[in-house]
């Protein structure tokens, strides 16, 4: 299966995913633009740069209050390539430290680091789940624990577990929720996500409002992120 959406590029894809964000312009600047195709070069996956940026814009909202928009591509270049270590099999690099590149990084180390990494998440839910009073975030977080217990050693499947987890944890939250707080997160997240750029693709609109429910929904819940 294709990491890259078949109705338009990669790089009108995740521009059109970043501006949700941002909540302004229809272009990149001239420096993003240059980090957009070196990412491109590199193989860093569509869905790789966009948890990054998702991941970037919540951290945001989370020390800057709802308020608190992207401003620039470059902003999100930390969180992006931590993601793409972790798709790699690396773990994230300390602050002064350089990181090893995919190629001298050897395959025990990469097998280590999956493992590691989902027993991290499935210690993170437990951990939620002792400490959970609501009824809705219970419900939230036991789907995530069911899509974290498969055994898996390579770097890029946990990767794609571990999202798919954290999504989960924050789409059942927002299912389980009285349907008139369900209402008006859904309301908030197309706010702010803003208009549909012109030119940008149906996929890439679709991707950036879910990521808005995801962020707002894990607020809402106090919900625990996994890495």
């Amino acid at each position: 299966m294709s990491l890259l959406p078949e109705d338009a590029g990669y790089l009108e894809h995740v521009q059109a995913y970043f501006l949700a964000f941002r909540g302004d312009g229809v272009s990149l600047s001239p420096l993003d633009a240059e980090l957009l195709a070196d990412w491109m070069a590199r193989g860093v996956p569509y869905p790789v740069v966009c948890r990054g940026i998702r991941r970037a814009a919540e951290s945001l909202l989370y020390n800057n209050g709802a308020s608190a928009r992207l401003r620039t591509l470059r902003s999100c270049r930390s969180a992006v390539e931590r993601e793409f270590r972790h798709w790699e099999g690396a773990p994230a690099t300390p602050i002064g430290k350089e990181a090893p590149s995919p190629e001298t990084a050897a395959p025990a180390s990469a097998e280590s680091f999956a493992v590691k990494r989902l027993k991290k998440a499935r210690a993170s839910l437990r951990k939620a789940l002792a400490e959970a009073t609501p009824e809705a975030a219970k419900a939230a977080i036991e789907s995530a624990q069911a899509i974290v217990a498969m055994e898996l050693d390579d770097p890029r499947q946990v990767s794609v577990l571990v999202a798919r987890a954290d999504d989960a944890l924050c789409l059942v939250y927002l299912r389980r929720l009285h349907a008139a707080t369900r209402r008006a997160l859904m309301r908030e997240a197309r706010c702010a996500a803003g208009p549909r750029p012109e030119g940008a693709s149906r996929r890439a609109r679709k991707d950036a409002l879910r990521a808005h429910r995801v962020a707002l929904a894990r607020s809402h819940g106090q919900l625990p992120t996994l890495t």
